[in-house]
C-alpha cells in the first residue's frame, strides 16, 4: 500500500503549467508584471500582501496558496510575499512555463490520477465493426493491440462486464460494445465494415470457415458447404504435411467473403 501512495505522488501533476492555463498565462505576461514589480511607484514596500500579490499577477489567492502549498513559492509571513520572490517566480515561469494542453480523461479521473493497471486498454483506438453486437475477447485484443489475457485479467477484476458462455466443452466470453465503452469510454466507435473479424492464422479448419461464413450472413454454412465450394475452386484448400483434414488459406476467405458484404 506504501508503494502505491509513494507512486501516486510521483505521478501527480505538480509543475503549475501542467495543472491549468494560468501558469503559462503570466508567463505571457513575464516582462510587464516583472516592469510593475521594480517600480518603485507600484511597490513602494519590500513585500505584497497576498491578495496584493493575486491581483499583480492576474489571478486569484487560490492558485497562489496551491504554489505556497507545493514549495514553489516561498512567502516570509503567512500573508505576504516578498518582492524578490515574486521576481524569481515569475522569472521561472518565463523560462520554463510550457503552454497548457488538456487532457480530457482529466475531467473524469481528476488531474491526479495515478497509473492504472489497464492504462493499454484505456489509450486503445479502434473501430468496432458493424452488425456485431458482442465480440470474443481474443477479437478484441487483436482490434487493441494487446494480449489476450491482459482483458481477461480485466474481465476477472470487474473492469469489464462480460457474458460467459460454453462452446465444445471450454468457458469463452463475449464483451457487448456497451460493456466496452463504459469501461473504455474514449475508445472510437465508427464502423467500417459489416463484416466480422477473421479467425486468427494462414491456414483455417473448414469449423472455422463454416462458422465465420455463417457470421457473415451464408445461409445453412456447414464443413460439407466448405468442403463444396474447395471442391468448385471457389475456396483454396491446403494439406499439411501430417494433417488429417483438409484447411483453407485465409486469402480465399476474405476474397469470398466479399459477397456477403452488403448483406443486412
Amino acid at each position: 500500500m506504501n508503494h502505491l501512495r509513494v507512486q501516486l505522488r510521483r505521478n501527480r501533476k505538480r509543475l503549475p503549467w501542467k495543472r491549468g492555463p494560468i501558469a503559462w498565462d503570466i508567463a505571457q505576461r513575464a516582462d510587464l508584471i516583472l516592469t510593475q514589480l521594480r517600480d518603485p511607484q507600484e511597490c513602494h514596500r519590500p513585500w505584497l500582501s497576498l491578495r496584493a500579490s493575486a491581483r499583480l499577477l492576474g489571478v486569484s489567492t487560490q492558485p497562489l496558496r496551491d504554489w505556497i502549498g507545493r514549495g514553489q513559492l516561498t512567502r516570509d509571513h503567512p500573508r505576504r510575499i516578498a518582492l524578490v520572490e515574486l521576481e524569481r517566480f515569475v522569472g521561472w515561469l518565463r523560462d520554463k512555463a510550457e503552454p497548457y494542453v488538456e487532457d480530457p480523461l482529466d475531467r473524469i479521473y481528476g488531474i491526479n490520477r495515478g497509473p492504472t493497471q489497464f492504462g493499454k486498454l484505456s489509450e486503445a483506438r479502434f473501430e468496432w465493426p458493424t452488425g456485431r453486437p458482442f465480440l470474443t475477447t481474443g477479437e478484441l485484443a487483436e482490434l487493441a493491440g494487446c494480449h489476450r489475457t491482459l482483458i481477461l485479467k480485466a474481465i476477472q477484476q470487474g473492469w469489464i462486464n462480460t457474458q460467459q458462455r460454453n462452446r465444445y466443452g471450454r468457458q469463452w466470453w463475449r464483451i457487448s460494445r456497451q460493456a466496452w465503452r463504459a469501461a473504455f469510454p474514449f475508445y472510437f466507435e465508427e464502423s467500417v465494415s459489416r463484416l466480422p473479424l477473421m479467425p486468427p492464422g494462414t491456414l483455417l479448419t473448414t469449423r472455422a470457415v463454416a462458422e465465420h461464413l455463417g457470421r457473415c450472413g451464408a445461409p445453412n454454412a456447414s464443413q460439407r458447404w466448405v468442403r463444396r465450394l474447395m471442391a468448385r475452386g471457389q475456396l483454396k484448400g491446403v494439406h499439411p504435411p501430417g494433417k488429417h483434414q483438409w484447411q483453407v488459406t485465409r486469402e480465399s476467405v476474405l476474397k469470398f467473403r466479399q459477397i456477403y458484404k452488403n448483406t443486412p
